[in-house]
């Protein structure tokens, strides 16, 4: 049991000149969607190679090749803890830019942080959002997660 005193762990990726794909990006040609959603997973994994939040889920690129092998992945020695996150987007626009709907970075982004392995899925059990925060600056992303469970 958590003791009530004992503080969520916040972690920041901040990944200056980008920002995930919005949604309606992702409505046209499939391949096109593939590859903006492809360029997501590999900023993100990039940027946390810096920041080094730790994983709470193997990569499913991981996943995918060992069971292509015939290995389980508890085999290969990487131990997550899974848990819930609260994911915190900040994004910033140059002087301006015009604002996206609230919801239009986080399908992209959450699939992007599952891949990866800082989220354990994206299915409301395993995350929840805060509002995200627009801010003036020049173009950059601020990705928080805060352990919650």
């Amino acid at each position: 049991m958590t003791p009530l005193t004992e503080r969520a762990t916040t972690y920041r990726i901040v990944i200056p000149d980008w920002q995930p794909c919005r949604d309606n990006q992702l409505k046209g040609h499939w391949a096109t969607g593939a590859a903006l959603k492809k360029r997501d997973v590999r900023t993100i994994a990039k940027a946390n190679l810096l920041a080094q939040v730790p994983l709470v889920a193997m990569p499913r690129d991981v996943v995918r090749d060992c069971r292509k092998l015939g290995i389980s992945e508890s085999s290969i020695g990487a131990q997550h803890e899974p848990r819930k996150r609260r994911v915190g987007l900040e994004v910033f626009f140059p002087r301006g830019g015009r604002r996206p709907d609230p919801t239009a970075f986080f399908k992209s982004l959450l699939d992007a942080l599952c891949e990866v392995g800082l989220l354990v899925d994206d299915s409301e059990k395993w995350y929840e959002t805060s509002q995200p925060v627009w801010s003036k600056g020049p173009k950059a992303t601020v990705i928080t997660l805060e352990d919650i469970g």
